[in-house]
């Protein structure tokens, strides 16, 4: 899957805020949205954190129990 932005597709005639979508930018720079749906900038990131997490990194390998020391004093 291509990786997810939002970018402007437009401003919102009450207001002349920029209008959102989320979506892939392709070959030729042209972006393609997943969705017909608009946001302001605030909702259209916490849309595309809600669509496309972040991976996480990869759990730390956990290492093996120390054994615990059998010498008599």
């Amino acid at each position: 899957m291509a990786k997810l932005e939002i970018f402007v597709s437009g401003v919102f005639g009450k207001t002349g805020e920029d209008a959102y979508q989320i979506g892939s930018k392709n070959e030729d720079g042209e972006y393609v949205a997943v969705s017909g749906d608009i946001y302001v900038k605030a909702d259209a990131e916490a849309a595309l954190k809600d669509i496309a997490p972040e991976e996480k990194k990869a759990p730390a390998k956990k290492s093996a129990p120390k054994k615990a020391s059998t010498k008599s004093k």
